[in-house]
């Protein structure tokens, strides 16, 4: 009926002040007038869309072309390659199974136009698209290709598309290839598609693989398939897991817990406190929940790590948890007793916390007491990109110990010498570096290496 509606009156069914009925919401009625408008007159539903105010045009965009690829792909394509690459990316993927189920030459002449990364992601897609109903001759084209990056991600796509009708005819695929990076990504890829809908029968053949590397990177990618879909099943089957990969399993699992129930996280993880490698196991977990809640990560350290493995553990977050809200970071650092670990810490906070707030970050680092953590952290200010050379100067003064101060120097010269020779000369004149140092400094203007910087 709305669609009946849409398609005698289409200015009226995208005005604003339409007298739309009642029990239907106008998000809803927009996306089926989009698409019954797109099936008569694309070009019609755009101007409106251009034309009409409505929420995130660039959606009702992807419904039109969504649509419009159904009866006629290759104009929907010759219209998004005329727009900006920003809504190129967003819309190519809309119609590129239908583009490629139709024409499929064509499709991926037109995928490998545009794509713009070096795996050709666009490409890449269409072949997994067209291996559901021509594996034989999708698997071809993916081998054909040329680039080593682009062959890689295709026959990987490909090989994981067929695993997901008919895993015996990949893996025998598979077989055929050689060892290296392209065997071992398509090995991912058959297993991530195996591992959704059968995971021991995905991790026996796993453990059946004569190839260690593609063993192990499929490992760590099943791990996450497995354990999002079900933690409960996924630490059941642990004992299948080789020595190699229980560390990114166990981390996989405790991850997946910790989304409902950081207890039950924090009672997996402490089953294994006597394993090799358990603090790094710990601290990556950790930085996981840094990026979303700093609170809940040192929650989690307490409750997981103790003693000298919790300063390693704390000051290994300290990056990430810098990077989310540095002043949580900055009181973090005593709670490291030890020396070293509470250094390490202090640098990647005044690091972390420099590139969102300079002048912050410089009060905090001078407040610090006097010694090589605090004459460290100075050191990682005067380079950084947004001090200006004043800025420099003023921090310079404030190291104390002589080899973190020449240090500095070397550093805010490569720096500042980036933009504006002049300012390095002047900081050069103030702090001269020794004759080693200046001779290295020398070298790299001569031979103008400042990109590489």
């Amino acid at each position: 009926m709305i669609a009946t509606w849409a398609s005698q009156q289409p200015e009226r069914a995208f005005a604003s002040d339409a007298e739309l009925p009642p029990d239907w919401q106008r998000d809803e009625l927009l996306e089926q007038v989009t698409t019954e408008i797109a099936r008569r007159d694309p070009y019609l539903a755009l101007e409106l869309i251009t034309t009409v105010k409505v929420p995130d045009p660039d959606s009702y965009r992807a419904i039109l072309v969504e649509e419009w690829a159904r009866y006629d792909p290759s104009s929907a394509a010759q219209w998004i390659e005329a727009q900006k690459l920003r809504l190129q990316g967003r819309l190519a993927y809309r119609i590129a199974g239908a583009y490629v189920a139709q024409q499929p030459a064509e499709a991926l002449d037109w995928a490998l136009r545009i794509s713009r990364s070096p795996g050709r992601n666009l490409w890449s897609y269409m072949l997994r698209q067209m291996a559901v109903h021509d594996p034989q001759a999708a698997l071809s084209i993916a081998l054909a290709a040329e680039n080593p990056v682009q062959r890689t991600q295709a026959l990987g796509g490909v090989l994981g598309s067929i695993a997901a009708s008919d895993p015996a005819l990949a893996m025998s695929y598979l077989e055929k290839l050689p060892a290296g990076e392209l065997r071992s990504q398509a090995a991912v890829e058959i297993a991530s598609r195996l591992a959704e809908t059968a995971p021991i029968v995905a991790l026996d053949w796993l453990n059946s693989l004569d190839d260690r590397d593609a063993r192990i990177q499929a490992f760590m990618r099943v791990s996450y398939t497995v354990a999002n879909a079900d933690p409960d099943a996924a630490a059941e089957l642990l004992e299948r897991v080789p020595k190699e990969a229980r560390p990114a399993w166990i981390i996989a699992v405790a991850n997946a817990y910790a989304e409902n129930d950081l207890d039950k996280a924090v009672q997996w993880m402490r089953k294994f406190q006597e394993e090799p490698g358990y603090t790094r196991t710990a601290q990556r977990i950790a930085m996981m929940f840094a990026g979303r809640s700093p609170e809940a990560a040192l929650n989690l350290i307490d409750r997981t790590v103790d003693g000298k493995q919790r300063d390693e553990t704390l000051a290994g977050v300290m990056p990430m948890v810098a990077s989310q809200a540095p002043e949580t970071a900055a009181g973090w650092i005593d709670e490291i007793a030890d020396d070293n670990y509470r250094a390490q810490a202090i640098s990647s906070v005044a690091s972390a916390w420099a590139q969102h707030d300079f002048l912050s970050a410089r009060k905090w680092v001078t407040s610090l007491p006097s010694g090589p953590p605090r004459d460290q952290a100075l050191v990682h200010l005067a380079g950084s990109g947004a001090a200006s050379l004043d800025e420099t100067l003023s921090l310079l003064r404030e190291i104390q110990s002589p080899e973190h101060r020449s240090r500095a120097v070397s550093e805010a010269a490569l720096r500042i010498g980036r933009r504006d020779r002049d300012g390095m000369r002047t900081l050069l004149r103030r702090y001269p570096l020794d004759p080693q140092q200046q001779q290295q400094l020398d070298s790299m203007l001569e031979h103008q290496v400042w990109d590489g910087w």
